[in-house]
């Protein structure tokens, strides 16, 4: 009895040292990824530091310029594109309109070759990150069936609880 007794005793001694091995040897792990995980972001922080001055300096050569070209230049130039979260003025101006004038509008959307590269590189950029390749959309066009809507995609969007 007193031999079972020592050889467990020596198996229990031996996992215990085996544990505090594993919990040293995860310790020296999970604490180099910490600190490698550190100097990332410190990296990062001072990209963005780099990346503000350079927007900071754009914004202020963009100010001076029909500053320096006078009010006339200003007034010709594009409006710039608005920020991220942002209200463009134009569309604050756009009145409401009812449901039953969705077929008149549908005369003035541009055809397949007028839609502007924005909308299409917004679109690849979403397939991208939904994990496809944007390689494979083989065309971008308009909906130019506006006036009737696909009601199972709709009540689909309502059994998922989306509004």
């Amino acid at each position: 009895m007193e031999e079972t007794s020592a050889i467990s005793m020596e198996l229990v001694l031996a996992a215990l040292i085996a544990l505090a091995v594993l919990l040293l040897l995860g310790w020296y792990i999970l604490n180099s990824k910490i600190k490698a995980l550190a100097s990332d972001v410190e990296t990062l922080k001072k990209e963005r530091d780099g990346l503000l001055v350079r927007l900071n300096a754009s914004e202020e050569k963009i100010a001076a310029v029909p500053a320096a070209q006078g009010i006339a230049a200003a007034a010709t130039a594009e409006p710039a594109e608005p920020a991220v979260g942002e209200v463009p003025e134009n569309t604050a101006e756009k009145p409401l309109q009812p449901a039953g004038e969705e077929a008149e509008d549908t005369k003035d959307i541009p055809s397949d070759s007028e839609i502007p590269p924005e909308v299409v590189a917004v679109i690849m950029a979403a397939v991208a990150a939904c994990g496809y390749n944007p390689a494979a959309i083989r065309s971008i066009r308009r909906d130019t069936a506006r006036t009737h809507q696909n009601h199972g995609w709709v009540m689909a969007g309502r059994l998922a609880g989306m509004r």
